[in-house]
């Protein structure tokens, strides 16, 4: 019997990820159920108290204050990771590196936030809310690039009380607001003490690490950093279209039924989709730190089976509960949409390796690879889209999302399998100057 336990153990290590690994996923799953929670109960609290006119507002300015973050997240919370983990000693320089540029791009994605905003609904709720809600966003980066230094470290307790203190405080804070006064901008303040809660925490853990703020930087370590973070970007907003168009195409192409439809299945496959990024988020540090040499193969392969495996249980699972479950919550209204739910459900699990072979490009420093790939990407989801939704309607628009990410995946396993299942010897890819 002990043999066998031992066979069992040395199996266990071979195929599955580290231990210290998968503890740090579950405080990151933790910290974003209690955040994501917190989230979903304020925007439900909005809907039924200021009904589907005031809830659009809300959901408008806070979809349009997210997408424009993006110019103020600007990639940096990858590459400061990444330079963090090979050079901890240099935590304080990165971050100052990093906050330089992002308070300048801060300030303008808050006030191209106001503009668009006023644009659409000039001295309205519109307005109002994007003073508060566009705030938060903005403020949202910064506690996600110190975030990214304690995952760096491998300290992801910070990130998971850092997000759940933001949470609760928005909630607590929006909802005493909410009924004591009828004013949706001013609920909107909820979400902005919570990440003003959420980046102190950040900012005591930071204190904690030992690696003082450094002010004085050079600009071309700034230049190198705004370099390597610009593919990024822009294969975070290439992601975005592909995530969205399909939305848009369905509504132009056919109708308001068959959208509402597809995001049905939608809303309830990809959620699941954070899980592996969570996981992502705990093993990138150590991907980061072993270059391009055996180790890497070796948690390459370990993640893959990990991912895979739970990539097949999300399709299982989901298949067994259509009926069961899915049918329940939204009702036999939608009960056209299980054909799309059979479709996306594989797409959510190959995402899930796509996702971590993303990211192993990251790691050995060749985002420029994955913004080409997401470019192309998302090419291809809009020209299958464009064919298959006027022919099948929302079943279409599920089958060019798992056909997309069939080819996605499939170049990405290719790109990786060469450099990692193979390795070659390699000089270490260098951080910034």
């Amino acid at each position: 019997m002990r043999a066998v336990a031992q066979r069992l153990v040395g199996a266990a290590q071979m195929w599955l990820p580290p231990q210290g690994v998968l503890r740090n996923a579950g405080w990151l799953l933790l910290g974003e159920v209690v955040n994501r929670a917190s989230r979903f109960s304020l925007s439900l609290l909005v809907a039924r108290h200021f009904g589907p006119e005031g809830f659009g507002y809300w959901s408008f300015v806070l979809s349009l204050a997210t997408l424009l973050a993006i110019l103020a997240e600007f990639g940096f919370p990858v590459v400061v990771t990444r330079n963090v983990a090979r050079e901890p000693d240099r935590t304080g320089e990165f971050l100052a590196i990093a906050t330089a540029p992002k308070l300048v791009l801060g300030a303008g994605a808050y006030l191209l936030t106001i503009l668009l905003a006023w644009l659409v609904g000039p001295g309205g709720p519109t307005l109002h809310l994007a003073l508060a809600l566009g705030a938060f966003a903005v403020l949202d980066t910064f506690a996600q690039l110190l975030f990214a230094i304690f995952r760096a470290h491998e300290r992801m307790l910070p990130e998971a009380v850092g997000k759940a203190v933001q949470g609760l405080t928005m909630l607590v804070v929006g909802a005493t607001i909410l009924f004591l006064a009828d004013t949706i901008a001013l609920v909107a303040v909820g979400p902005l003490v919570g990440v003003g809660f959420g980046l102190l925490v950040g900012a005591v853990f930071y204190a904690r690490l030992g690696q003082p703020f450094r002010w004085r930087i050079e600009s071309s370590s700034v230049r190198a950093m705004i370099q390597a973070a610009l593919p990024i970007v822009v294969s975070s907003a290439a992601f975005l279209i592909y995530l969205r168009i399909d939305t848009v195409l369905l509504t132009w192409l056919r109708d308001e039924r068959e959208t509402g439809l597809y995001n049905a299945a939608v809303a309830y496959v990809f959620p699941f989709s954070f899980l592996p990024i969570l996981f992502v988020n705990a093993i990138y540090p150590r991907m980061s730190r072993a270059g391009s040499g055996g180790d890497l193969a070796t948690l390459y392969r370990q993640s893959s089976v990990f991912l895979a495996g739970c990539g097949a249980l999300l399709v299982l699972g989901g298949a067994a509960t259509a009926n069961l479950v899915y049918l329940r919550v939204y009702g036999p209204a939608f009960r056209d949409s299980v054909g799309s739910l059979y479709l996306l459900l594989p797409a959510a699990a190959l995402y899930f390796l796509s996702h971590f072979n993303y990211f192993i490009l990251y790691a050995s420093d060749r985002e420029g690879i994955v913004m080409r790939l997401t470019l192309i990407g998302a090419g291809i989801n809009v020209g299958l889209n464009l064919l298959l939704i006027p022919m099948f309607g929302a079943q279409g628009a599920a089958l060019a999302t798992l056909a997309t990410e069939c080819v996605v995946l499939g170049t990405l396993l290719a790109i990786n399998r060469e450099k990692l299942i193979r390795p070659r010897t390699r000089a270490r890819p260098r951080s910034l100057p």
